[in-house]
This record gives C-alpha cells, sequence and structure tokens, in this order.
C-alpha cells in the first residue's frame, strides 16, 4: 500500500475534499490560509483535530469563526470538534434569545441541551424575581458546567469531561 499510484494509501475517517483542503492549509503557495469554503474549513477541523495537528485546527477556527456562525452550529461543530469558545457563544445566545433558532435546529441540538437551554432560561427569568438566588452568572456557569465541560470563561474543565458529556 503506497508504493504506487495503483495502490494508494486509504485514509480512514476523511474524504479526498478534506485531505486536499487540510494540505492547502498546511502548504500554501502564498504564505497565508487559502480561500477556502465554510465547508471545506470544518473538513480542515474535523481532520486537524482527528490527527492533533493543534496549529492547523486553530487557523481552521480563526477561520470559521468569520463565517457568521449561527448559535445552533456553534453548539454543533463546538461539540464535535472540542472549541468551547463556539460552545459558550453559542449556549449563551440561545439562553439569551431562543429566537435565534428555529424548531427544527433546536430539535437537531436533541432533547436534552434543548430542555437545559429552557431550563436556563427558566432559572434565569425566576433568579430576576427572586431575591438571593445567586443571580444570571451563577446559573450560567451551572449550564455551561453541566452541558459542556466548559467554564464560563471559556476553558475546558477537563478534556476528559468534555469528551464524555459530548458522546
Amino acid at each position: 500500500e503506497g508504493d504506487a499510484d495503483g495502490s494508494p494509501i486509504r485514509l480512514v475517517g476523511c474524504t479526498n475534499e478534506e485531505f486536499e483542503s487540510l494540505i492547502d492549509v498546511m502548504y500554501p503557495l502564498l504564505k497565508r490560509a487559502p480561500e477556502l469554503s465554510k465547508e471545506k474549513w470544518i473538513g480542515v477541523l474535523k481532520l486537524s483535530r482527528l490527527w492533533d495537528m493543534p496549529e492547523v485546527a486553530g487557523i481552521a477556527i480563526e477561520k470559521l469563526s468569520t463565517f457568521g456562525l449561527k448559535p445552533v452550529e456553534k453548539i454543533t461543530l463546538g461539540k464535535k470538534h472540542g472549541v468551547p469558545k463556539w460552545l459558550k457563544d453559542g449556549y449563551t445566545a440561545l439562553v439569551d434569545d431562543l429566537s435565534k433558532a428555529s424548531l427544527s435546529e433546536m430539535t437537531g441540538l436533541g432533547w436534552e441541551t434543548s430542555f437545559r437551554i429552557l431550563w436556563a432560561r427558566d432559572e434565569i427569568a425566576r433568579s430576576q424575581t427572586t431575591p438571593n438566588s445567586g443571580g444570571i452568572g451563577s446559573i450560567r456557569k451551572m449550564f455551561f458546567v453541566a452541558t459542556a465541560g466548559v467554564d464560563p470563561s471559556g476553558g475546558l474543565l477537563c478534556p476528559q469531561t468534555l469528551l464524555l458529556q459530548l458522546l
């Protein structure tokens, strides 16, 4: 395998397009990151996480952040590819304003995540009418810790916790 054009090395877990996009990022012709579509940057992020390439992952995260990801996209991609800032931003946006997601988008997050978002909204509303409730900050902190293994400052509490809670 890999010793001739007729017997290429088969890479499991990626498409040709994802691999070509990764190579474009790793070996740019112009000393800057290439212009790729959002889907191609997602492929680069996927492979850079799969093959432990933190610098390439950082570039992909930076580039994807310029695409104006919707809150549900941030949560989905943040969970799938371990991006705590996207999780925090996505959850915060939906807890603050549920109208930023359609019913089908919320359904795509799964019942448990959707429930936790609604629970956090309810707790915030309750805290605004109940004195000495701990405030919105403590509710958000409980929500982020319970939902994704992320502390409100955006850092991972522990990679194992994040992985277990994202499965």
